[in-house]
C-alpha cells in the first residue's frame, strides 16, 4: 500500500451530477473530465516514497490527480522509477524531492500541468539538472530549489507562467544560469544565494517582488542583468558577492519601500545605475571595500516616519568624504532637520559629521 502522510475524506461532487456514488480513500471519484469526456479517478490523499508497483496501480487505475502531497525523501529511485509517474497531469499538494541519493535529473512528470502547493528539491546529490516537467505551467505556492551539489540546469521549468510564491534558490555552486524561469513574472519573495551564476539573466520577465529581495553570496556575481523590469520594490538586501562590480541592471529601479541594504560586496565599485532611483525606507551602505564614491544616490530620498535610524554608512575602506557627493542633499536635509539620523562614518571608525559633506564642491 501507499504510505499515507494525510488523508482528507472528500465528498463526491454532485453538482453536476446528483446521483454521482462516494467511492472511499485512496481512490475517489474526482470528476476531472479530460478532452474525450473520460471521468478519471484521483488518489485522495498524500503519499511519501510510493514504489513502482503503487505507481503502476494509480496509472492502471487511470488516476491522472493526486489530491494531496507527493513526496520523494531520503530514498533511492532511478530516474525511470519517477517516470511512472508521467501520466499525472495535476498535484494539490506539494512535490517534494529531498536527500535522494542516486536520481541525476529531477523530472520524469510529462504531462504535469499543475501544483496547488509548493515545489521542493533540496540535498538530491547528484541531481544535476530539472528536466522532465515540459507542460508544467502554474504552481500555487513556493520553489525552493537548494542544496543539491551538481545542479547545472534549471531548463526543465522553462514552461512555468503562473507562479504565486517565494522563489528561493540556494547554494548550488554548480548552477551557472537561471535559464529556465525566464516566463515567471511575479513571485512574493527572491532569495538568490551560493550559486555560481554571473548575472541574473533569466528572470527578463520578472516584473513585480511582493516582499524582499536577498542576493546574496554569490562569490562570481558581476552585475544584476536580467532584473531590468524591476522599478519598486519592499525591500533589497544585497550581500558578500565579492565579485560584484556594479549594479548594473538596477538602472529603472525606482523605489523601495523598506530599507535597501549594501553589505559587503568587496569588489563593488560604482552605484551609478542606481540614478533612478529616488525613494527609500532606510539606506545602509557597509563594508564594500572598494566603494571610493556614491555617486548615484543624488535623487534618493528617505521615507521612513521620522527618518530615525534611516541612514547608515560605514566601514566603507576606499570612500572618504570627498565621495559622499552622493547623499550631499541628504546631509543638507540633516543639518536643517533634527529628525533625520545621520549615522555615517569612515573606514576608520571616525564619525562624519553631516556639515562636513554639505560644504562639499561638487560637480
Amino acid at each position: 500500500m501507499l504510505t499515507i502522510l494525510a488523508i482528507t475524506a472528500l465528498s463526491a461532487c454532485k453538482d453536476d451530477d446528483e446521483t454521482a456514488d462516494y467511492i472511499p480513500n485512496p481512490f475517489s471519484s474526482s470528476r476531472i473530465i479530460d478532452t474525450a469526456g473520460v471521468d478519471h479517478p484521483y488518489y485522495n490523499g498524500s503519499i511519501q516514497n510510493p514504489t513502482v508497483a503503487n505507481m503502476e496501480e494509480m496509472k492502471d487505475r487511470g488516476v491522472v490527480s493526486i489530491r494531496g502531497s507527493l513526496v520523494f525523501s531520503d530514498f533511492d529511485y532511478s530516474n525511470e522509477d519517477i517516470k511512472t509517474l508521467n501520466f499525472l497531469d495535476s498535484i494539490t499538494g506539494n512535490l517534494s524531492f529531498i536527500a535522494d541519493s542516486t536520481l541525476t535529473e529531477i523530472g520524469g512528470f510529462e504531462n504535469l500541468l499543475y501544483i496547488g502547493g509548493n515545489l521542493l528539491i533540496e540535498r538530491n546529490f547528484l541531481a544535476k539538472e530539472i528536466n522532465g516537467f515540459p507542460n508544467l505551467g502554474w504552481i500555487e505556492g513556493n520553489i525552493t530549489i537548494k542544496n543539491n551539489e551538481v545542479m547545472s540546469s534549471l531548463a526543465g521549468l522553462s514552461t512555468l507562467e503562473t507562479f504565486k510564491g517565494n522563489l528561493r534558490i540556494g547554494v548550488m555552486p554548480d548552477l551557472l544560469s537561471l535559464e529556465g524561469l525566464n516566463k515567471i513574472d511575479s513571485v512574493l519573495e527572491l532569495s538568490i544565494e551560493g550559486l555560481g551564476v554571473q548575472n541574473l539573466k533569466g528572470l527578463e520577465s520578472l516584473e513585480y517582488v511582493e516582499s524582499n529581495v536577498m542576493i546574496s553570496s554569490n562569490p562570481f556575481l558581476k552585475s544584476f542583468e536580467g532584473l531590468e523590469r524591476i522599478n519598486t520594490l519592499t525591500r533589497l538586501d544585497i550581500a558578500q558577492n565579492e565579485s560584484l562590480v556594479s549594479l548594473d541592471g538596477l538602472e529603472n529601479l525606482e523605489v523601495v519601500t523598506g530599507e535597501f541594504r549594501l553589505l559587503a560586496n568587496d569588489d563593488l565599485s560604482s552605484l551609478v545605475n542606481l540614478e533612478k532611483l529616488n525613494t527609500v525606507g532606510g539606506l545602509n551602505i557597509s563594508s564594500n571595500n572598494s566603494l571610493s564614491n556614491l555617486d548615484g544616490l543624488e535623487q534618493v530620498n528617505i521615507a521612513l516616519p521620522n527618518r530615525q535610524g534611516a541612514l547608515q554608512i560605514d566601514t566603507n575602506a576606499s570612500l572618504a568624504v570627498s565621495g559622499m557627493c552622493g547623499i550631499k542633499h541628504l546631509a543638507e536635509e540633516s543639518v536643517a532637520n533634527d529628525s533625520f539620523i545621520w549615522n555615517v562614518s569612515l573606514a576608520s571608525g571616525d564619525r562624519v559629521n553631516p556639515q562636513q559633506v554639505a560644504d562639499l564642491t561638487c560637480p
